[in-house]
Parts: C-alpha cells; structure tokens; sequence
C-alpha cells in the first residue's frame, strides 16, 4: 500500500511508518497452490484453540453485556475450590502445549534471533501498549454512557479464603499471559502468514478472538483492540514474545493481589517488577523458546 504523501513528508511519520513495516517475524508463506489449504487448516486451529479456552467465558461476556443489571454473583473461593481451580490450571496448560505444538508447525524455520536488548525494550513497550488499551476504554466508556447503554464494568469479585485459594486463583491470572499471548496472538500471526495472509488480516483476526471474552466490560471493550493491534504490532517489529507474554502475566498478578489489598493499586508496580525480572533473565544465557535474535531489521516481502 502506498504511503500518503502526508506522512512521507514528515519525518516523524515516515520515520515511524518505516519501522512499522519492518517484519522479523520472517514467516514464509507456503507455496500458492497450498495457501487455501493451509489458511483452513490454520483458521480451524485458531477457532478450536479459542472455543476450548475462551468459548464458555465469551458467552459468559456477552451475557453480562446483554444483561447489565442481572445477577452474575460469582462462587467464592475457598478451600472446598481448590479442586476445581486446580482442574482449571491443568487444562490451561494443556491449552498453551497444544498451541505451543500448532506455533511451531506452522512457523517453520526458525528466523534468525534478535538482540537481547530489543527483548528487553519489548517487555516495557507491551505495558505501554496494554496501558493504552485500556485507556482506550475511558472516551468509549464515555460515549456508550451518553448513548445510554448500561455496562457492568467488570465481573463482581470474587470472595477468597485462604492461602491455597488466593496462589490458585494468583497463579490463575497470571496463566493468561502464556495463554492469550500464544494462542491468540503469536499463533494467529504464524499460522496466517504461514498461509499468506497480510497484516491487516492478521490484526483484523486477533481483534476478533481478543475482544470477546472481554465484553463484560460493557460495549468500551471494543476500545481493546487498541491493545490488540498494538501487540501484533509490536510482536511483528521485534519477534520477541517471551517478553509480552511477562508483561500480561506481571500485569494480571498485580491486578488480583491489588484487588485483595495485598499491592497497591498503582500501576508503577508492573513496569518495577519487570525491571527485577528482567535484570534476574539478564544472567541467563540461554533465551527461551520464542526469543529471536536478528542484527538487522528485515523488510517484508
């Protein structure tokens, strides 16, 4: 697509849009005579992968949605759930194997691997990136109130009881990191450009399996794909998941342990904690699974 004339001017934006279009993800499309078939394949494992994790909590979402001012009390968590919420964590788990096993099938090759500093820029700018998607809800949140659409603004929360109940439901949180960044992100990008798709496919398709389940915010929530669009964005320019995947389980754990009283609500403690864990990484030598590293930037095909 041709760059407006606008933007082509200005430094800044050319500047911007040149590093937009840099792509070290470097997944190579098949052959085109085997794109239709590896787009179905690829749509059937992102559509089974969400409706095994994400299934009941949309239709949960959207009832909320629909029906703002019904009752949605939550079960406690106590130590008579610890069981189930056990339960939960395994298939969880299960859920990020299997969709490990899917990124790696349709991500082929590995692409060569980035600096260890790009990683470490990656973990600060995907909690910008969130940051501002949540903001984002603010002005919707606004104008749908105005519009007189009635939202629950989240979930009643949860009553906790004890210390297993609070790891369990801790750990829970932060589990969304490897699952939601895996499945719904870093899969989708792989396995749709595996089968040719561009980027503005890409990010139409995570907005889809991102913004769901997260309705029962209201109908701001569409303001989420913000945040979406920014992570496929970012995961594209730097090919460095492991940090994104860090920011959203760091972020999650500080939600549930602020909504306890634990931690202070301020969200300053996201970006500290990153910095510990980041420099505790730093002595590792071995990056994990997802980490690329590549000297130079590389231009879409």
């Amino acid at each position: 697509m041709k760059t407006p004339e606008w933007i082509e001017k200005d430094e800044v934006f050319r500047a911007v849009v040149e590093q937009l279009r840099i792509d070290r993800v470097q997944v190579q499309p098949v052959a085109p005579k085997y794109r239709k078939i590896v787009l179905i394949l690829a749509l059937l494992t992102i559509a089974g992968l969400y409706w095994w994790g994400w299934g009941s909590s949309t239709i949960r979402a959207v009832d909320v949605l629909l029906n703002a001012n019904g009752d949605f009390a939550l079960t406690p968590l106590d130590d008579s759930t610890v069981r189930h919420q056990t339960w939960i964590l395994v298939e969880k788990s299960a859920i990020v194997a299997c969709a490990v096993l899917a990124f790696l099938i349709f991500r082929g090759k590995r692409p060569p691997r980035p600096r260890m500093s790009v990683s470490i820029k990656t973990y600060f700018l995907a909690t910008l990136a969130t940051t501002i998607g949540f903001l984002a809800l603010v002005p919707l949140g606004l104008f749908f109130g105005a519009m007189g659409f009635e939202s629950l603004d989240h979930y009643p929360e949860r009553a906790i009881d004890g210390v297993w109940p609070l790891a369990l439901e801790t750990l829970r949180g932060a589990m969304a990191g490897p699952t939601e960044e895996i499945v719904l992100m870093a899969l989708v990008v792989v396995a749709l450009r595996r089968a040719g798709q561009n980027w503005w496919i890409i990010i139409l398709v995570a907005n889809i399996v991102r913004v769901p389940f997260h309705l029962y915010y209201g109908w701001e929530a569409i303001g989420l794909a913000v945040w979406a669009t920014l992570i496929v964005l970012l995961y594209k320019r730097t090919n460095s998941l492991i940090p994104i995947i860090a920011e959203h389980a760091i972020w999650n754990t500080h939600q549930t342990l602020a909504d306890e009283g634990i931690v202070s609500e301020g969200w300053i403690l996201v970006p500290v904690i990153g910095v510990a864990v980041i420099i505790c990484s730093m002595y590792f030598k071995r990056d994990g699974l997802f980490i690329a590293r590549a000297k130079h930037a590389v231009q879409p095909r």
